[in-house]
């Protein structure tokens, strides 16, 4: 219980969640469907990809923006050493020849490292970096102008601004070019070094060459100049540290033997510099140390540091260029990457879509064919998803109509034969009744013939009557009288004894007319069972078809194809149904209709005895006239000596008269009766008729539909 409850609560939560989602879906086809699904999916795709294109193309840009700064640095490397070296040259007062040689030397080096730098800029010029650059040349131009007039101090001085004009265009240009901070931690600290340590360090060792050089050559040693060095070696001695430190952190992540030998190297010259100026020139009253000797001393650790300084600028420009390539690999392969995955994705939705659209096809073709009438259509997809489930679906509904219509094509066959059959046992029916009406009308004829025939019989017997008393002088006119009795009772008789053949007649004719109604009764019964069975199978039509629509609606777009098959059969269905129930109507009618003809035929037959035996009655009576008549006849020598017997008997045959009146009468009354009775039999078997060419042509009509269906 608990699982089933976990489960419908899920499709519930499902149903809730998809239902957005379905409504905008239903509202597309396939096309839009995948489209949109497409750009759903390939958006983000796409946007990530971008997104990491331009995160490796800022990475690259900032990269080369790096390499630049470096390239920039490197080439004001030569500038920075020339302007050291100048100012160690113009702190002392000798003025020799061999100096001033030096000096323009040195002065010629740096022009031509300026112009080096100028002629680099040009092609690509850091931004920011062109005032700093130009106020550099200003005062470097200035101290040349003024080299030979300035004293040791004001060289110290000029030179002192100059260099930090320098420093301030490298700090410059590493904000500019990104040279502060990186990600990596080993190309931070190479950075630092390169860009930061070694430059200051240099400037430092520089000036402590500078006031070493006009310390020793004016052999003096001030407190100031003492605090002066020793600053100087304070600060040497830190920076060199800090670029230690960054160097063996390099170190224990990348081993590196000749930056480790370089940074011994250095390191042993910077502590022997130090403690050979702590010796000769601090801790000492007078300057122990000259010229030569510092000349020598300064030179292997600026020498050393302009080592480390080469090496570690030449390492981070290397990996500069490593991590260029590298970035321009990873985007490069990263761009085939997302191509070719864009690239199947798109191929991937095309196939897809266009293995839905050939089964949709399919399925929409087997559709069409079915709504057509082909129920031999069938959907044969080669596929192995849901849509296989749902031509099974699709062709079981196929086949079950096909069963169906099938079955009601050879039941609207027999509808229409027994239909057929009924129109044709109408029809004789209706000939019958005719042929009826007419006997009736010639019986009708003769009883009225036969009723003035009694009349003039009785009109004769009265004046038989009356002249009996002159019977004996008028012989040979009653001899004459009794022979037209004679052949008015012989007519009499023959009229009798058609009349009764004309009653045998109608009474076999309305025995027959019975007999077809009958009968006729019995196929309007089997007709009604044929109409209910088929109205049974319509009903089951339309609830085979409501299942249908109701399965195509699940389906969906899926199901488009079957819901107008399902819709279709439903009104083919709904139509068999009506022309089931005006069927039923139609033979209830003929049942009805047949019914009232049967009753009427039967009191038809009954009145047609009743007619038969008064015409037997009379036909009797006319025989005893005719007897008497011919008695007559021969007595009519007698007549004067019988006239009181002939009385007697005219009397008799008065009476009889009488009663053969009122026989032909209630005769003539009882034909007129069933001469109507046939006419209104006649007008229900012409309604029984119509009735049946409706049924008829309802049956065919059902037939052309069902005909449309091929199975």
């Amino acid at each position: 219980m608990k699982r089933s409850a976990s489960v419908s609560l899920l499709t519930s939560t499902s149903s809730i969640l998809l239902r957005p989602g379905a409504a905008v879906m239903k509202r597309l086809n396939y096309l839009f469907k995948f489209l949109v699904i497409g750009i759903i999916l390939l958006v983000p795709l796409v946007t990530v990809s971008v997104l990491y294109g331009l995160n490796v193309n800022a990475s690259l840009q900032v990269k080369q923006e790096e390499r630049e700064g470096m390239a920039y640095l490197q080439r004001l490397e030569p500038v920075f050493a020339s302007f050291i070296a100048h100012r160690s040259m113009l702190v002392t007062d000798v003025r020799d020849e061999a100096r001033q040689a030096r000096i323009q030397a040195v002065q010629q080096q740096a022009a031509a490292a300026i112009q080096a730098l100028d002629q680099y800029a040009e092609s690509g010029a850091i931004a920011g970096t062109a005032d700093q650059w130009e106020r550099v040349k200003r005062g470097w131009a200035e101290i040349v102008a003024e080299s030979a007039d300035l004293s040791p101090t004001e060289s110290l001085s000029w030179h002192k601004s100059l260099l930090d004009d320098v420093l301030r265009l490298v700090d410059l240009v590493r904000n500019e070019q990104h040279l502060v901070l990186d990600s990596d931690l080993n190309l931070y600290y190479l950075k630092d070094n390169a860009t930061r340590q070694l430059p200051f360090l240099l400037e430092q060792a520089g000036e402590l060459q500078a006031r070493s050089y006009r310390i020793a050559f004016a052999q003096e040693l001030e407190d100031t100049d003492r605090k002066a060095l020793e600053e100087l070696l304070n600060a040497i001695r830190m920076t060199n540290r800090t670029l230690a430190s960054n160097t063996q952190t390099m170190l224990d992540a990348d081993n590196d033997e000749q930056l480790d030998s370089l940074m011994e190297s250095n390191s042993a010259a910077i502590s022997g510099m130090i403690e050979k100026l702590n010796a000769g020139m601090i801790n000492s009253t007078r300057p122990q140390l000259t010229g030569e000797e510092l000349t020598a001393l300064f030179g292997v650790a600026i020498g050393s540091l302009q080592k480390v300084s080469a090496y570690q600028t030449q390492l981070y420009s290397a990996k500069i260029a490593d991590a260029i390539d590298g970035g321009r690999r990873d985007l490069f392969v990263v761009t085939i990457a997302m191509s070719a995955v864009i690239a199947a994705a798109l191929y991937l939705f095309l196939s897809f879509y266009w293995t839905v659209r050939v089964n949709v096809n399919e399925l929409r073709n087997a559709s069409e064919r079915l709504a057509e009438g082909d129920l031999t259509a069938r959907a044969e997809l080669d596929t192995k998803d849901e849509m296989k489930h749902i031509a099974h679906a699709f062709n079981r509904m196929g086949e079950a109509f096909r069963t169906m219509i099938g079955a009601n094509k050879e039941m609207s066959a027999q509808v229409a034969l027994a239909s057929d059959n009924l129109a044709s046992s109408s029809g004789e029916s209706s000939a019958g009744s005719e042929r009826i009406v007419e006997l009736l009308q010639r019986i009708a004829a003769g009883s009225d013939e036969q009723e003035a025939t009694a009349t003039g019989t009785s009109r004769v017997i009265g004046e038989m009557t009356a002249g009996i008393a002159q019977m004996a002088s008028a012989s040979d006119t009653v001899a004459r009288s009794a022979s037209d009795a004679e052949a008015a009772a012989l007519s009499g008789v023959e009229t009798v004894r058609q009349a009764s053949r004309q009653m045998e007649e109608i009474g076999r004719s309305v025995e027959v007319s019975a007999g077809i109604v009958k009968l006729l009764s019995e196929q309007c019964k089997e007709i009604d069972a044929i109409v209910k069975f088929i109205s049974e199978i319509a009903s089951q039509t339309q609830l085979l078809a409501l299942n249908a629509s109701i399965e195509a609606a699940r389906a969906g777009e899926h199901g488009a194809g079957f819901m107008v098959v399902a819709t279709e059969v439903r009104s083919l269905a709904e139509q068999t149904k009506q022309s089931a129930g005006r069927i039923v109507g139609v033979v209830r009618a003929i049942n009805a209709s047949g019914a009232e003809a049967l009753q009427s035929i039967e009191a038809g037959v009954s009145e047609t005895g009743k007619g038969r035996q008064s015409m037997a009655d009379t036909a009797e009576a006319f025989e005893r006239i005719k007897e008497a008549v011919r008695s007559a006849a021969g007595q009519m020598q007698e007549v004067s000596a019988a006239s009181r017997q002939m009385a007697s008997s005219t009397q008799s045959v008065s009476e009889a008269i009488a009663d053969m009146v009122n026989v032909a009468s209630e005769a003539k009354s009882h034909t007129h009766a069933a001469s109507a009775s046939s006419q209104e039999q006649l007008a229900i078997m012409e309604e029984i008729t119509a009735s049946s060419e409706d049924l008829r042509a309802t049956a065919h009509e059902l037939q052309q539909l069902i005909a449309r269906f091929k199975v």
